[in-house]
């Protein structure tokens, strides 16, 4: 049997957890790209991210999101307010 990230749960905990997908729309991208990049190194150190455009930024957002959306899964998408959006997410 494989294991899963959940079986470190115990059972009154799992009914807490849920999956949330967060994007940004093309033009939360274009209108907020240089704070985009200011976190780049928020989760993960990147050495050098000179590769990362708002249009590959875009492609890449667009892929994810096609592929949740593919398997049912909801998005919340980014629209005008980075704090707004989260807070909905969360109320």
């Amino acid at each position: 049997m494989k294991s899963s990230i959940f079986d470190n749960f115990e059972e009154q905990y799992l009914r807490w957890i849920r999956f949330i997908c967060i994007a940004m729309s093309d033009e939360y991208i274009d209108s907020h790209f240089e704070e985009i990049k200011s976190h780049a190194s928020d989760i993960e150190t990147r050495l050098d991210d000179f590769y990362c455009t708002a249009e590959q930024l875009k492609q890449d957002n667009h892929q994810v999101i096609d592929g949740y959306r593919s398997n049912g899964e909801q998005i919340t998408l980014i629209t005008e307010n980075y704090d707004d959006s989260i807070r909905e997410v969360f109320d």
